[in-house]
């Protein structure tokens, strides 16, 4: 059966194109802090699994309580969801906008969530340094849109100023829109609680931030997301949502995250000298370009060097090596990609065969 969304982490399908197990496999195409999980979170899930016979609580208040602890929000203003794609879904089917506004590239579940509501989507390309394009988000932005961006964006990495957030919130303040931001990487940005637009006054019902635990905490399979909105909007939201949408396991898991602040720093710093090498490899191969980045993966271009990623992921695939090869966002050609920040073993097997490819061509 076909899926609606490509992304990466495609486990199964790895696991049959490279005829090895899971644990010989390294997979860059899935933005997994790959020091995840912490212990405390580990601990956690085994002891929520004596509560498995329970139904979890609809309201996810313990869920709600730390993270409210955490994030120093309001517990009024914050709910949890299965995943922050449901988070985006809640949002749009509570706005029921006319539009959709994506500034792109951007993660497809965007799109696919506009299209499962029957919105239609509207793309506002970002400009080639991945900045806004404040001009045509002008010209394009209607009175009752949704625009929606990530911060950092992904695939590139870029995270956005707080001057740039404010342009944006201007701007749906001005045409009576609304925006959702998805922060789903912002645990990896140093600083980044300080920077984040829970911090800015002008979120309100007309803005839903998103938040994930699954990169930084390794729960992908959890499932868990946030949503930092009004406590008006939020309490509607509340009312017409499905029930049980998170899990006991899931709630153990976050509640345990939520309160190891102090893996989460360990991480950055960690991110820090890695992401440091791994661009250092990289500008260190001729006609590459590897984009800045604040988060946990790296936007490679290889296009002036005829890279051709396919061709190279065919080859990558013999080793067990994956990488995000980017040309379902719709405006990268085939010399893009998208590579996760590993250990550094699996850091160096992959730019070593990408040193050996660019050989090649």
């Amino acid at each position: 059966m076909e899926i609606g969304v490509m992304h990466g982490g495609r486990l199964e399908d790895y696991e049959q194109a490279a005829k090895r197990p899971r644990d010989e496999l390294a997979d860059f195409s899935a933005n997994i802090n790959p020091l995840a999980p912490p212990k405390s979170v580990v601990d956690a899930i085994a002891m929520s699994i004596k509560r498995v016979q329970d139904y979890p609580d609809p309201l996810s208040r313990r869920l709600r309580r730390a993270f409210s602890e955490r994030y120093a929000v309001s517990v009024k203003s914050v709910f949890a969801a299965n995943g922050a794609s449901e988070v985006i879904d809640l949002f749009l089917r509570i706005v029921r906008p006319r539009r959709v506004l994506i500034l792109e590239p951007a993660f497809s579940e965007y799109a696919h969530a506009a299209k499962r509501n029957g919105i239609e989507t509207v793309s506002v390309p970002l400009l080639p340094d991945f900045s806004l394009p404040r001009e045509m988000i002008e010209r394009t932005l209607e009175k009752g849109d949704v625009m929606i961006l990530t911060t950092p964006h992904n695939p590139s990495g870029r995270f956005y100023s707080r001057e740039e957030m404010s342009f944006i919130y201007d701007a749906i303040s001005s045409e009576q829109a609304y925006a959702i931001v998805d922060e789903a990487f912002i645990d990896f940005v140093e600083n980044g609680e300080a920077r984040s637009s829970l911090t800015l006054p002008r979120v309100n019902s007309r803005v839903m931030i998103v938040r994930s635990l699954t990169k930084m905490y390794g729960i992908a399979g959890l499932r868990l997301g946030f949503g930092i909105a009004s406590e008006e909007r939020v309490a509607e939201i509340l009312r017409m949502r499905d029930g049980w949408s998170v899990n006991v396991v899931a709630e153990a898991a976050g509640v345990a995250a939520l309160r190891d602040g102090e893996f989460a720093e360990q991480t950055r710093n960690w991110l820090r000298m890695e992401r440091a090498y791994c661009m250092e490899r990289l500008q260190q191969m001729p006609g590459l370009r590897a984009h800045p980045s604040e988060a946990n993966f790296l936007l490679v271009d290889g296009s002036a060097v005829e890279l051709d990623v396919a061709k190279w992921q065919e080859r990558l695939t013999q080793h067990g090596l994956f990488v995000r090869e980017c040309t379902s966002y719709g405006t990268f050609d085939k010399g893009v990609f998208r590579m996760a920040i590993l250990q550094r073993d699996k850091n160096k097997r992959l730019l070593d065969a990408l040193a050996q490819e660019l050989e090649r061509n």
